[in-house]
């Protein structure tokens, strides 16, 4: 489990709505995939909450 700090960024290529969630997908160094949440979404799948700032 990692921990990310306050101006951390996050390079991501890939994203999912489910289980309540927006999951990002980062491709790691070693070419495996690591999984984060950047808020919380609907049943619908609308975002419904943001954690983080996205550029």
């Amino acid at each position: 489990m990692a921990t990310l700090n306050p101006g951390d960024v996050v390079k991501y290529d890939a994203f999912s709505k489910h289980d309540g969630y927006v999951w990002l997908r980062q491709v790691r160094d070693n070419g495996q995939f690591g999984y984060l949440v950047s808020g919380e979404c609907d049943s619908n799948g609308k975002r419904i909450s943001t954690w983080g700032k996205f550029e």
